[in-house]
């Protein structure tokens, strides 16, 4: 799929960029990625929900937050005044399903859901009638409202984004029409009238890990995942539940034809592996679960964790590895040996025989600070020959970091303004700053990316994102500013 570049950040101020989700909404959803974030945000999208009846909540929703009493219709932009509902012509007000009612797989649910309602003039409702987007176009200004609330119904009720759009098509339309107060306001008035949210309207990104470039990339929130756009006191680097595989993965195998896979019990997946053989074939088995690279950030305590059981227990089969070095090659990597916490157990059933165990058995933390500002990966290696093959299966991979204190006391004052201009996509200048002092700046793990002492600072090469800069002020007194790269 082809890279769209996401403008989130042309919306006007920090207080306007996320629409205003409770704190910790999101939660759930911090770290995963792929299919596992998509299931993620699907629950939350879905919790809450009351019962969809087909009224007039747009009556509330619709209203333009600097002239309440007025609705704006999504197709012609027209103003009316609340209440002045109509079923036909062109003027007054309808209710227009933005996914037309066609094009469902339809219950009660799916077409009432007040998400995918807009106030339309009845004429131009009529004149798009169930045209798919593309062959009907709507003005420019209403473009991303459509993609954002299409995105929504794909992904709460499981439909093919291409059935009302292209897909790449509406991913462009919401870069170009990026989420404004009209719509914030909207998903506030529907989490009041319906119990749940849009989450694209809160962190429109998501559109691109979920159909776009990002897709398998983990998605970390600025702001932790609801409330006010604070980056979470700890980071997490890594968070593996094994829903999709290998993902960000690699299985490496060395020895005989078992290998890692992806299983699945009572409704939870994990990695599994085991060495045993019915035949006398394959007796010694070698494979690898390699993470992908992680970057540690120079500061902050890094705390690694994961759980394990096993099956069947003939002996310990599985040991944990970290490597600097590691380049795709398992056997040219320097691997150092972890101390975890490994299921080292025999779990029997009532006649005695052997079985798996029922709970899983946690790794313990393992620190990670003396790899602090390095690149690392983590190993799963198991060994098994004919008399010893464990089945060992892990889940819940974790890899956090404490952040340094600065970015903490940050997070809890507001912007001086002494960055300008914030938002900026090319480059960046800060009032009342040192004269050729050296700035740095900082990604939202505490890392450090880029040092500068030129007056004006080039962020081009930077990542869409938030960042912290750090400089030295006319008084020779150390600051640090939030600044977000769009």
């Amino acid at each position: 799929m082809r890279k769209i570049l996401f403008f989130a950040g042309l919306i006007f101020s920090f207080s306007t960029l996320f629409g205003q989700a409770p704190e910790g909404y999101y939660v759930e959803a911090i770290g995963k990625s792929g299919q596992a974030l998509k299931e993620a945000i699907r629950d939350i999208a879905k919790r809450g929900v009351k019962k969809h009846s087909y009224n007039w909540d747009v009556d509330q929703t619709d209203q333009i937050p600097e002239k309440l009493g007025k609705v704006k219709l999504i197709y012609t932009l027209k103003e009316e005044n609340v209440g002045n509902h109509k079923a036909s012509g062109k003027s007054g007000y309808n209710r227009e399903h933005i996914w037309p009612k066609s094009l469902m797989v339809p219950s009660q649910s799916e077409m009432w859901d007040n998400q995918n309602l807009r106030a339309s003039e009845p004429y131009e409702n009529s004149k798009r009638g169930n045209k798919r987007y593309g062959s009907y176009m709507p003005p420019s200004v209403s473009r991303g409202d459509c993609a954002r609330i299409c995105f929504f119904m794909s992904l709460v009720y499981d439909w093919n984004i291409d059935i009302v759009g292209d897909q790449d098509m509406l991913i462009l339309w919401s870069d170009s029409d990026p989420v404004d107060n009209f719509e914030i306001r909207r998903n506030n008035e529907l989490q009041k009238a319906q119990g749940n949210r849009n989450p694209f309207l809160d962190y429109p990104e998501l559109i691109e890990y979920l159909w776009g470039s990002k897709y398998g990339q983990q998605w970390n929130p600025d702001n932790g995942g609801g409330g006010n756009p604070n980056p979470p006191v700890g980071a997490t680097l890594l968070s593996e539940d094994f829903n999709t595989f290998p993902g960000p993965w690699e299985v490496k195998s060395v020895k005989g034809s078992n290998v890692w896979k992806q299983s699945k019990f009572n409704n939870e997946t994990f990695a599994k592996i085991s060495g045993y053989k019915k035949q006398d074939i394959d007796p010694e088995t070698e494979c690898w679960l390699i993470s992908k690279d992680i970057a540690l950030p120079g500061k902050g305590k890094g705390v690694f964790s994961f759980e394990n059981k096993n099956g069947y227990f003939r002996g310990v089969t599985l040991e944990v590895y970290i490597s600097e070095d590691y380049n795709g090659d398992e056997n040219s990597a320097n691997w150092v040996k972890l101390e975890a916490k490994i299921d080292d157990q025999e779990h029997k059933k009532e006649d005695g025989s052997l079985t798996y165990n029922p709970e899983w058995v946690k790794s313990g933390d393992i620190d990670l600070s003396q790899y602090a500002g390095k690149t690392i990966n983590i190993g799963f290696k198991y060994i098994g020959t004919k008399d010893v093959n464990t089945t060992y299966e892990i889940d819940n991979i974790n890899i956090s970091v404490e952040l340094p204190l600065f970015i903490q006391e940050v997070n809890n004052n507001k912007s001086s303004g002494a960055i300008y201009p914030n938002p900026s996509h090319m480059e960046i200048s800060i009032k009342n700053r040192e004269v050729n002092s050296t700035v740095d700046i900082f990604n939202l793990t505490g890392q450090k990316i880029y040092t500068s002492t030129e007056n004006r600072i080039s962020v081009a090469s930077l990542k869409y994102g938030m960042y912290f800069v750090q400089y030295t002020d006319v008084n020779g007194i150390k600051k640090t500013e939030k600044f977000l790269k769009k």
